[in-house]
């Protein structure tokens, strides 16, 4: 038959490429079998626009062995400077030509973009110059008119054509939507700050407090400790002078207030109004001891060679300080710090 002897002719005796044009053109001068006749045209998508990336398929019939191969679904690429007609121009763009064969049928794929609206005409397509380079043979498609339309023309000129979602990779979109709870997440975060924010402020700022607290009163007792060493060195008047400049400047940081610019017997009522009579049992005895070593020390720096110095009995009256009583004085302030420094309640 004729399709086997150009099965054959292709497959054995192909090497010579003149000789293959040359059978090509006797056997299309021969047969009546035209493609053109026989050939339906597809295109996908139906509906095209303006730049829309489009196929035009072209399925025949063909005795001819096209490719000279005896192989089936063989694809072919066919080059697009050796195409019959421009690849080219302001009305279309060619981005690809295949030829595929399955048996004695072929399939001519040619995607393209076009650029004008209305009818595209692609001028005939010869197949036997595209594929062999000459002109000493051809095998002639002829396209039919392809309708390219215009969106403005379609719709409303302010409707925007809904456009195509994004491509997504395999697994991408488990990414977006742990991106998309990791953002959420964060919201909630944020909105919890915000309406915890003043919260949050005056937590820290308390424990900032507690802190310059407890270094005020580790200072102090470091002081005291200091001052029992070198009271022996001191008379008594300026012993007391140091350990009441010491209880009101850390009375005066702790609370707040001037207890540096206060006599002494308005200490208790300064606790009084900076507590507002709140203060817990604890600090009640602190500021009681307090009172006490104030008004003791005042005494032993005032008192002296007073008539109330002169009174019996002396261990009561007298100016001066007993033996171990500067011991004493030191270990009640230490005990009164340490009382107001408790966490529970601080006043």
């Amino acid at each position: 038959s004729r399709s086997r002897f150009t099965s054959v002719f292709f497959t054995k005796g192909g090497n010579d490429l003149k000789n293959r044009f040359l059978f090509f053109a006797i056997l299309l001068t021969c047969t009546s079998l035209f493609a053109q006749s026989e050939g339906k045209q597809f295109i996908s998508p139906k509906k095209i626009y303006i730049g829309d990336t489009t196929e035009l398929q072209y399925s025949f019939y063909s005795a001819v062995d096209l490719l000279g191969t005896s192989e089936n679904d063989q694809l072919v690429h066919l080059n697009l400077d050796s195409l019959s007609f421009p690849k080219e121009t302001s009305e279309y763009t060619i981005l690809s030509c295949t030829l595929k064969k399955d048996a004695l049928d072929y399939l001519l794929t040619l995607t393209f973009i076009p650029w004008k609206t209305g009818n595209l005409v692609f001028p005939n397509f010869d197949l036997a110059s595209s594929i062999f380079k000459t002109d000493e043979s051809s095998f002639i498609i002829q396209f039919e008119p392809i309708s390219i339309s215009s969106i403005v023309q379609e719709k409303n000129i302010n409707t925007v054509r809904p456009s195509l979602p994004p491509l997504l990779l395999p697994g991408t979109i488990y990414v977006l939507y742990a991106i998309l709870i990791f953002i959420l997440i964060l919201i909630i975060i944020a909105i919890r700050l915000m309406t915890q924010w003043q919260k949050i402020i005056d937590r820290y700022n308390a424990k900032q407090q507690l802190r310059l607290y407890a270094r005020n009163a580790k200072e102090m007792n470091r002081q005291l400790a200091l001052l029992e060493k070198n009271s022996k060195k001191m008379d008594d008047y300026i012993f007391c002078a140091e350990l009441q400049k010491l209880i009101r400047h850390y009375l005066e940081y702790r609370f707040d207030y001037r207890f540096t610019a206060i006599s002494t017997p308005q200490v208790t009522d300064a606790f009084e109004e900076i507590t507002a009579g709140l203060m817990t049992e604890q600090k009640q005895v602190a500021a009681m001891s307090i009172s006490a070593v104030l008004k003791r020390t005042d005494y032993i720096r005032y008192a002296k060679n007073s008539i109330d110095a002169e009174k019996e009995p002396q261990d009561q009256y007298a100016a001066i300080l007993a033996e171990d009583e500067r011991g004493s004085l030191i270990r009640i302030t230490k005990d009164a710090v340490n009382r107001f420094e408790e966490r529970k309640q601080y006043a």
